[in-house]
């Protein structure tokens, strides 16, 4: 997911909300916004894709949605679907490079989202940090 302050996955942080796209996260929150809120959001993606502050409060309410955690719990149950139709197949090293498939992309985006969390925590920290400063010098 590109809602996370990391370059880790291959693209840079809220691209997706830059490039308009409606990811599972961006529509798990939705569902779960009031009407102001969800406007905003949708303004945002429309007309504001490109402001790094409005983008920046977009990811900061999927995260405080749930639309991260919601989407990691799909993730999990897609893998295990696909553990189970992989174990009803015949072993051979065809399905074993897939299941290893399977639970290298798991163990990895497990690992990658701990490590974009905390740094997401911080930059939006600094952000608002450095928003405060610049405001007092105003």
């Amino acid at each position: 997911f590109d809602y996370n302050n990391d370059n880790s996955i291959g693209k840079p942080t809220g691209i997706d909300i830059k490039e308009q796209k409606m990811t599972l996260p961006l529509i798990y929150t939705l569902s779960k916004l009031d009407k102001k809120q969800k406007k905003f959001i949708i303004n945002t993606v429309k007309n504001h894709n490109t402001n790094p502050q409005r983008v920046a409060q977009v990811i900061e309410m999927v995260h405080q949605s749930g639309g991260i955690k919601y989407t990691i719990e799909k993730m999990k149950e897609y893998q295990q679907k696909a553990l189970s139709i992989l174990k009803e197949m015949e072993e051979n090293e065809a399905r074993n490079s897939l299941e290893d498939l399977v639970n290298y992309v798991k163990a990895t985006y497990i690992y990658i989202c701990i490590r974009c969390y905390k740094k997401l925590i911080h930059y939006i920290v600094s952000t608002a940090l450095v928003s405060t400063t610049m405001t007092s010098f105003i």
